[in-house]
C-alpha cells in the first residue's frame, strides 16, 4: 500500500520546482525575476517564463497521473513502496524545510548573510 504522505511530500516537491507560491522554489524564482528586472535581461527573463510554463505543465501531468494511479492496472501485484525508516525522516525533514522556508524566507537569507 503506498502511503498518501509519500504523495503529498512529492507533489509539494514538483509544485516547488515550478515556483508556486508558499515553497521555496517561488523564493528562487523570485531572486531570478527581481536580478533580470533590474539587470534589464528580457531575454533572460523570457526564457525563465517559457521554461517555468513548460515544467508547471510538465508537472501537473505527473500529480494528475499520481492521483489517478488506482485507476492503472500495475504489473506488480502488491504494488506497495518500501522505504527505510531514515528515509522516511528524511523526506519529512526536507518537505517541512521546503515549506517553512517558502513561508517564512527571512530565515534562510538571514542565515546565508551571516556566513
Amino acid at each position: 500500500m503506498a502511503l498518501p504522505w509519500l504523495a503529498g511530500c512529492m507533489a509539494a516537491m514538483l509544485l516547488s520546482l515550478a515556483g508556486i507560491p508558499l515553497t521555496i522554489g517561488f523564493i528562487g524564482k523570485f531572486y531570478i525575476f527581481t536580478a533580470g528586472i533590474e539587470g534589464q535581461l528580457w531575454i533572460l527573463l523570457a526564457s525563465v517564463v517559457i521554461g517555468s510554463a513548460l515544467g508547471l505543465f510538465y508537472y501537473l501531468r505527473l500529480l494528475l497521473i499520481m492521483v489517478q494511479r488506482d485507476n492503472i492496472v500495475t504489473e506488480e501485484p502488491s504494488g506497495s513502496v518500501q522505504i527505510a525508516t531514515s528515509g522516511n525522516l528524511l523526506l519529512i525533514i526536507l518537505t517541512g524545510a521546503l515549506l517553512v522556508f517558502g513561508i517564512f524566507p527571512q530565515l534562510l537569507i538571514n542565515w546565508i548573510n551571516a556566513l
